[in-house]
């Protein structure tokens, strides 16, 4: 098993995003890869990142890094299509795609997901948005949003196919869904950080 982080580091709210500071002296990335580690799930750890600080942090921590190019790195590049990239790279399967900005993902979670038969889980969580005005909460049609949590690849991913809308998604709880975007986020999941450890995480 892979787990793949996306760190690229052009972030237009947040200047080098992944690597400001959480908690505990934990930036974003470190984070995030120590609770993977933590985890005991893979058989390596591979970031992402066309950031030569980056890459020294993530070999300093025992894993190993994916060269991206200038085509990767661009603005609009997602996560999702520099994973149908890699996988087309190795044959290893499953592989795990995580992100920094997603940093508080429960290992139950992961082990839950995993149990799943489908080729592409989805990490998600279960929302209802009052769009009907005079409606009650039971009666509104919940939505399920996905998160930057986690995507599981068993498969392989055809180019062109539309792999990111899941065939399956793994509800996981608000905490979880907390995505880093804004500087707000970042003081919100700083905040959280100090309340729910490393520790907490893996159980």
């Amino acid at each position: 098993m892979i787990i793949f982080i996306a760190a690229k580091s052009i972030s237009k709210r947040i200047p080098r995003k992944n690597l400001q500071t959480l908690a505990h002296g934990y930036s974003l990335l470190s984070w995030t890869i120590e609770n993977w580690k933590g985890m005991y799930l893979a058989s390596q750890i591979v970031v992402a990142t066309e950031d030569e600080e980056t890459k020294t942090l993530v070999e300093s921590m025992g894993c190993s890094h994916y060269d991206l190019t200038d085509a990767d790195i661009h603005d609009r590049r997602t996560a999702s299509l520099l994973l149908q990239e890699f996988t087309g790279r190795t044959t290893e399967r499953p592989i795990i795609l995580t992100e920094c900005t997603a940093p508080f993902t429960f290992y139950r979670d992961v082990r839950m997901a995993l149990e799943m038969p489908d080729d592409v889980i989805r990490s998600g969580v279960v929302t209802i948005r009052h769009r009907e005005p005079y409606k009650m909460s039971q009666d509104i049609e919940p939505d399920v949003s996905v998160t930057g949590n986690f995507i599981i690849v068993r498969g392989d991913i055809s180019q062109g196919e539309e792999w990111g809308v899941p065939k399956c998604i793994y509800p996981v709880n608000q905490i979880s869904a907390i995505n880093i975007d804004t500087p707000e986020d970042l003081e919100m999941a700083r905040w959280l950080a100090q309340r729910i450890t490393l520790n907490d995480l893996r159980n």
